[in-house]
């Protein structure tokens, strides 16, 4: 029988009966249909616009702005609202408790607000299922027990709140999050979610199906996020982008152990004023074996003063992790001197395979033993003479031994004397066979403050950085 054919009335039920898109396609097949689903096709319209984004940012302290659970009650009493949201956004300035003046457990009191009973019950229906699904996955103590959970919601915690959330958003497309109280428990089912979707049969049935962009900062003005966030949000298979800001430190002994997450199928990682150790980057990018662009600003001690930086071992890293994938790279870092002194004396970026486009500091590419630093300081209050008065001055060294040969466009960055400058700029001058495709290079002295549009822009031109707005502190 013909859909055409069918009474209106029937018509019309099986439309009330479809989800959001599924509707829409059948009032598109054809004007009689259209006619029909109108009404039905402007509610999906009102509800989405309502439910595509759940923010919980709040412009007053304390934090009164209960949207996580509220919209948990909603979605609890109609499953659908859930299908029409596409992104979550939860900022530092948001209710971490029900209590708006505690933004920590240990600030919570006897008189801070608890979650009503009827709320309690309403809820746990959903905080089991959440549990029994995650207890399936072999992780041990990894996933809170039933007392544990139950001790979080009745503290008004916002964190199983929000693992319930997205276990009932199937379309959540990106996930923006400050990293404040977010470890117990949220942390921890992310975990187990990673590790769950090599199970084919578990798969179906996880969260964050459709998920692809997660940007995460550090809730403080010091110290950092934790690696793990970036390790097991990369592991969930739709991820495709991930920023970060002030995130860093070294690996640490984590839930699971790094095989056995899944690879990732990440494209793109950024990460803003962090500072990570070769190990934990290395950690990192070993389990991103499609990986195109890679963005890493390093930043000062305040993130983690514990790291000691060695951005040429890094390099090195990248080279053996994603050389035969990465096409886009930017690293930039402080000035490269005494502070990277434990690091490799040179590296080389021949084996990337696919490198087309290229922002570095200069003082990277070239070998430790070219490089003029500041002249050392004399008791008396004099300099001690150098041999030699600029970066590969003496050995005519040819940075673009070191590039890789598909290389086309290059920035290269940092502060130079005169001299350098002159020197770095000669590989304008001629071809070089190590570099057959390079047309383009810029010199980006960044002593000058005059910004000019480059082709090889930094990092705070990347897209991916406008998830980060409104996050960290």
């Amino acid at each position: 029988m013909a859909l055409r054919s069918l009474p209106p009335e029937l018509t019309i039920t099986i439309a009330e009966l479809l989800g959001p898109f599924s509707s829409f396609d059948l009032a598109l097949t054809c004007k009689a249909h259209w006619n029909l689903c109108n009404t039905i096709v402007q509610k999906h319209k009102r509800l989405f616009a309502e439910n595509r984004v759940i923010d919980a940012r709040d412009a007053s302290y304390p934090y009164q702005n209960h949207i996580l659970w509220d919209k948990l009650k909603e979605i609890l009493n109609d499953p659908n609202v859930g299908e029409y949201v596409r992104e979550m956004n939860l900022p530092s300035s948001r209710a971490i408790y029900l209590d708006g003046d505690a933004a920590h457990d240990f600030q919570l009191t006897a008189q801070s607000a608890k979650l009503l009973q009827e709320d309690v019950d309403r809820f746990a229906g959903a905080g089991e299922q959440v549990q029994d699904l995650y207890r399936s996955v072999d992780l041990g103590h990894v996933v809170p027990g039933p007392s544990e959970w139950d001790e979080y919601v009745l503290n008004g915690s916002s964190e199983p709140i929000i693992v319930m959330l997205v276990q009932h958003m199937p379309y959540l497309k990106a996930f923006r999050f400050t990293d404040l109280e977010m470890s117990a428990v949220f942390c921890r089912c992310l975990c187990a979610a990673a590790v769950a979707y090599n199970d084919p049969v578990l798969a179906p049935q996880l969260p964050f199906q459709h998920l692809t962009t997660v940007a995460v900062a550090h809730w403080d003005t010091e110290g950092s996020c934790d690696v793990e966030w970036c390790q097991y949000f990369c592991a969930i298979p739709s991820v495709r982008n991930f920023v970060a800001n002030a995130m860093g430190g070294d690996v640490e002994p984590g839930l699971v152990l790094p095989e056995q997450l899944p690879k990732s199928n990440a494209t793109e990682l950024v990460f803003h004023y962090s500072r990570f150790e070769t190990a934990a980057l290395e950690a990192i990018v070993s389990n991103t074996p499609f990986l195109e662009r890679f963005s890493y600003d390093l930043a000062g001690a305040t993130v983690d003063e514990s790291v000691t930086p060695m951005p040429k071992q890094d390099l090195k890293a990248l080279v053996q992790h994603v050389g035969h994938s990465l096409q886009h790279l930017l690293f930039e870092t402080p000035e490269y001197g005494d502070d990277f002194e434990e690091d490799i004396p040179e590296v080389s970026l021949r084996g990337f395979q696919k490198l087309k486009t290229l922002r570095i500091d200069w003082h990277l590419l070239w070998p430790t033993d070219t490089i003029l630093f500041d002249n050392e300081e004399k008791s008396d209050g004099g300099f001690y003479e150098e041999d030699h008065e600029t970066a590969g001055a003496d050995n005519g060294f040819d940075v673009r031994s070191v590039l890789p040969e598909s290389l086309e466009k290059l920035c290269l960055t940092g502060s130079f004397t005169e001299e350098e400058k002159e020197l770095v700029s000669r590989i304008r001058d001629t071809p070089s066979e190590y570099t057959p495709l390079l047309k383009k290079i810029y010199i980006r002295d960044s002593s000058v403050l005059l910004l000019q549009d480059e082709d090889v822009p930094g990092i705070y031109v990347n897209p991916l950085m406008k998830h980060l707005e409104g996050h960290g502190n």
